[in-house]
């Protein structure tokens, strides 16, 4: 059978729409996985809690942090690096903060501690997406300061007591001051207690004197008590 030019040209239409539809059929079923994260993690390169000295230093920490790729919602294994942000809390610390190819590197300063307690405060790390958000603390402790107390200095109000040739009393006016050193440095004078001051009575041309301390208190309105920095000595 010979086919004209018009038969052999229809059938090579229908088998091209036929070839069409098959290759578009194909390419329609092959849908792209969706791509999603999940297991985020926060690494820090410094121990929980980071010690500071009470003259103030700075300490420099480094955080990465990853995230694990899912297809379809399932964990592939494979990892991606996150975007991780700090914040500094504490009155006593601040910080600086730069990307690097390692992650993100903080310069963590403590200020001078000038008190008696301990300072304490913390950096709170944060990995936030879309869909999640993971945090991690890493707690700060700053030693209190080192209080000392150098010379001492005891002023008298009066330069000499005069009391009868028969005998008699007489008081000795004082006041007692204590240079304050904070972690090393002195912070100047300020008034002390005369707890631990000792009094030591002489003997001169055959008269004998006798001491009796007498501290005077002052009660607050809270009932609590402490010495003023004025006594008295009697001569007896």
């Amino acid at each position: 059978m010979e086919l004209t030019p018009f038969a052999s040209m229809s059938g090579a239409i229908v088998l091209g729409s036929i070839c069409s539809c098959l290759l578009f059929t194909s390419c329609s079923s092959d849908e792209d996985p969706i791509k999603s994260y999940s297991n985020y993690r926060i690494t820090v390169d410094a121990a929980s809690p980071v010690s500071f000295t009470a003259l103030g230093e700075t300490r420099t920490i480094t955080v990465s942090a990853s995230k694990e790729i899912c297809w379809d919602g399932k964990p592939s294994g494979e990892t991606e690096p996150a975007k991780v942000t700090a914040s500094v809390e504490g009155e006593h610390f601040m910080s600086e903060s730069s990307q690097t190819e390692a992650g993100l590197l903080l310069k963590v300063t403590a200020r001078e501690n000038e008190t008696e307690e301990m300072q304490k405060g913390k950096i709170v790390l944060t990995v936030q997406d879309d869909t999640a958000t993971e945090t991690r603390t890493v707690e700060l402790n700053q030693d209190a300061a080192t209080i000392e107390y150098g010379s001492y200095k005891i002023a008298f109000a009066e330069e000499k007591v005069s009391l009868p040739y028969m005998g008699g009393k007489g008081n000795v006016s004082f006041t007692c001051q204590r240079e304050k050193m904070i972690n090393g440095k002195s912070e100047g004078f300020e008034s002390c207690s005369l707890d631990g001051i000792s009094y030591k009575a002489t003997r001169k041309n055959d008269a004998t004197y006798s001491i009796k301390c007498s501290a005077v208190f002052i009660r607050s309105c809270s009932g609590s008590e402490w010495p003023v920095v004025t006594d008295r000595i009697r001569f007896r």
